[in-house]
């Protein structure tokens, strides 16, 4: 395929390329609208359930950082550290509670909402547009509201490709280094921010290629062309690297596949290109990637300061690839859909190309039939959990088949009768959106549970939304109103109803208000039980320690005690055993139901405990036992 072909001219388009979108007066409404009713939805959906070990780790964070500790140094973070420098910012602003980690995390929701909006609105009308953030704010915060650190990877790469866009508009580097700085924020929460980097690059990859270079008058080897390639190859083969081990037919389709199958374009369509100098292709490569990586480089630094000056870089560095990554393995293993559950996604699909298909068509008694059985399958799935997997899987399966086909419709450009990717600015969006889609799966990885997809399920949605824009023939847009607005009631009716609990770990409960000074606002399972617990720790404990094991840190945080021990949910046993024979240490509680079989305390611990400590008293799945 010639440049050419890769960069076509713009074009008969549904909707003008990015540069001829004007966010005018009805995409300012659109906006307005998308951010009071998202905003209004999630907030009020804030306070909705927990788990319990997630909160509690977060909130003794942030608590440690609070009390001037510093992570990795004083105590083992799972995460960068970041995150529990901002939390404890929240606790500063709105007091030492669980619901101020919930603020800290929807005030970054809130732009995001925006940049949403912004991304679907070079590809869409205001309404189609609005319906869509909308669709994406209720498929994301509000399905888990606790403020976990995936949210703010979503969030940070979110607002970082709006930052792309208004660079691919105007070009000015000022839009990179904004988005490297989202970049090294979301690193700095959580080292899978790399992610959204990886897209990134990817992007410029394909972005250079369409600027003006001169041709290579040598005719000869060219070195950008296999410098390229071999970079190409090398994250194809890292994506097989990551999955080592567990690579079967769901590792292979969500995680492997998406990447692979954006390297194989950029390198295919690389070597049917015209050569070009290399020097002028090193230069507009490096000349995207320098601002970009500065801004990374900023907000990174930023973050090492407080390590710098107190002499931490290795404690910072064991915990965030060593013990860290280990911690996580630990959680365990959660296979990923196979290929089979790709057969959800026929219908939808099968809709999506009706819409092109007939046109305007469709007669509106079809459209009150499609309507009906959406509507049945929705409140089918308010009846039932297990009625919910298929329309739940057409959603979480969907990713590999849009970047497949948003693949295919780029490489296919002027020369299909289908496909119309646009200008070159259309076509880098697109891109885009597709990478991040792609990349950002891997978020899912190693433990795939349903509440990861919605970690990146905006993303997805939008590189949906911008295939669906490549295409030359005019949709018949009631039909596709019908499709959004069926995952948009899905979501609200059934997945933020439902929470974590129903979908994800499969089973129906009842959250009541949790009556503790820390847990004003939260509504959770079994609140009698910490309420009892907390109570009677209260009673037996006059000192400021207490000992909760395993995967139950949210005592520290509830009974306002001191975890003696250097990690907050999975405990050392030697620093347990240590910590035991300290005679300040009056009670512990002892979870006997963890979740995870790698966190159950080896037996030697257990009749330390007893012997001890031989008092005890069951609540629940927890035993509190003192002396």
């Amino acid at each position: 395929m010639s440049q050419a072909s890769t960069s076509v001219a713009a074009s008969e388009f549904s909707t003008p390329a990015s540069s001829d979108v004007s966010f005018g007066r009805a995409h300012w409404i659109g906006l307005g609208a998308s951010l009071l009713i998202g905003g209004v939805y999630t907030f009020a959906q804030l306070g909705n359930g927990w788990i319990p070990t997630d909160d509690g780790t977060l909130a003794q964070s942030a608590s440690r950082v609070l009390q001037g500790q510093l992570p990795h140094r004083d105590f083992f973070d799972m995460y960068s550290g970041g995150m529990s420098f901002y939390h404890a910012l929240a606790f500063h602003l709105f007091g030492v509670k669980l619901i101020s980690l919930r603020y800290a995390v929807f005030a970054i929701f809130v732009p995001a909402i925006a940049a949403i909006y912004y991304l679907a609105s070079r590809f869409a009308s205001p309404i189609v547009a609005a319906a869509m953030t909308l669709l994406c704010a209720a498929w994301s915060l509000p399905a888990y509201p606790a403020a976990m650190p995936s949210w703010y990877n979503l969030f940070f790469a979110l607002l970082g490709a709006a930052a792309i866009f208004r660079h691919i508009e105007t070009s000015r580097p000022r839009w990179l280094l904004l988005a490297g700085i989202c970049g090294g924020l979301s690193i700095d929460v959580k080292i899978t921010g790399l992610y959204f980097v990886a897209a990134a690059l990817l992007f410029f990859v394909f972005r250079e290629r369409q600027t003006d270079k001169p041709a290579d008058a040598m005719q000869g080897v060219s070195f950008y062309r296999w410098f390229v390639s071999a970079g190409l190859t090398a994250f194809a083969a890292l994506l097989v690297w990551i999955m080592r081990g567990r690579l079967g037919d769901g590792e292979v389709l969500h995680f492997v596949l998406p990447g692979t199958v954006l390297a194989v374009f950029l390198i295919v369509t690389e070597w049917q290109q015209a050569p070009s100098a290399d020097l002028s292709r090193f230069r507009a490569l490096f000349g995207m990637a320098i601002p970009f990586f500065v801004g990374l480089a900023i907000a990174i630094a930023a973050f090492l300061v407080p390590y710098w000056r107190a002499g931490a870089f290795s404690s910072l560095t064991t915990d965030v690839v060593g013990a860290g990554s280990g911690a996580v393995t630990a959680l365990g293993f959660v296979r990923p859909a196979g290929a089979v559950w790709l057969l959800c996604v026929l219908p939808v699909a099968a809709l999506v190309t009706a819409a092109f298909v007939l046109e305007r068509r469709l007669s509106a008694m079809w459209h009150v039939v499609i309507a009906v059985v959406g509507l049945a399958v929705i409140f089918g799935a308010r009846m039932s959990v297990p009625f919910s997997v298929n329309p739940w899987m057409s959603a979480g399966s969907a990713t590999p088949i849009i970047v497949a086909a948003g693949a295919w419709t780029l490489w296919r450009g002027a020369g299909s009768s289908w496909a119309e990717p646009g200008s070159p600015q259309r076509q880098q969006e697109v891109f885009l959106l597709l990478a991040l889609a792609a990349v950002c799966s891997l978020v899912q990885f190693p433990f795939a549970a349903p509440i990861y997809f919605h970690y990146i399920a905006p993303l997805p949605a939008l590189a949906a939304l911008a295939v669906i824009g490549a295409r030359k023939r005019r949709a018949n847009d009631a039909l596709l109103a019908e499709v959004l607005g069926f995952y948009l009631l899905f979501g609200v009716l059934f997945i933020v109803p439902a929470t974590v609990y129903n979908y994800s770990l499969g089973f129906q409960l009842r959250a009541e208000p949790l009556a503790l000074p820390v847990g004003e606002g939260l509504r959770v399972v079994a609140a009698d039980q910490y309420v009892t617990i907390v109570r009677a720790v209260d009673r037996i404990a006059a000192g400021d320690t207490l000992l909760a094991f395993p995967e139950c840190p949210e005592f520290y945080f509830l009974t306002g005690r001191r975890n003696p021990t250097h990690a907050d949910s999975w405990a050392i046993p030697d620093e347990v055993e240590h910590a035991m024979q300290d005679p300040r240490l009056r009670v512990i509680v002892i979870n006997r139901r963890p979740v995870f079989p790698s966190s159950v305390p080896p037996q030697r611990i257990l009749e330390q405990v007893v012997t001890q400590f031989p008092n005890a008293a069951e609540v629940g799945q927890f035993q509190v036992r003192w002396r």
